[in-house]
């Protein structure tokens, strides 16, 4: 049974901290929102879940805050960011994700796959939302986060944005 106020915490479509997307976007200039509802989209081309980002192509530079859940979901969407760079039409995916670093599933399919880690220093705050797409209190996770990188070697901006594949960022500067 489910206690007051658990339900937004199952929720899976918290909206990402604005400047730390805005950070982001201003050095990727996104063409796509590979996970988003019409009410917290970060780009006007964004894949909702009734289209299904697991199944939909990405294309171009695309950003990800995949619905956080257990390691085998975290998995597959970690997966997916790299088969969509390297099978498919995206050049590029930046995903924020959570940095397990303990995780046996983050050194598989973060730390093995990802083009560059970049840890950030001070957690975002994700926006939450009600049943109806209304916005409600922006929290911060009880985790850390990290940025994974997938991408295509002719992404050069990556590359030269943090020279080094382990990285760390206060964004909020």
């Amino acid at each position: 049974m489910a206690r007051k106020g658990d339900r937004n915490r199952r929720r899976e479509d918290w909206g990402t901290d604005q400047l730390l997307f805005d950070k982001l976007n201003d050095i990727f200039e996104f063409d796509m929102d590979c996970a988003a509802e019409d009410y917290n989209a970060k780009c006007e081309n964004y894949i909702s879940p009734s289209q299904n980002a697991l199944v939909t192509p990405w294309i171009g530079k695309c950003f990800l805050n995949h619905p956080y859940g257990s390691a085998k979901q975290d998995s597959i969407w970690m997966d997916r960011a790299f088969d969509q760079v390297h099978n498919g039409d995206a050049d590029l995916v930046v995903s924020v994700t959570k940095a397990s670093v303990g995780a046996r599933w983050w050194k598989e399919h973060v730390l093995d796959k990802a083009n560059k880690i970049v840890f950030l220093i001070g957690r975002p705050k994700f926006q939450q939302y009600n049943e109806y797409g209304q916005r409600l209190e922006s929290t911060s996770p009880m985790y850390d986060v990290c940025i994974a990188f997938f991408c295509k070697p002719t992404v050069y901006s990556v590359h030269m944005w943090r020279p080094n594949r382990l990285s760390w960022w206060d964004w909020r500067k």
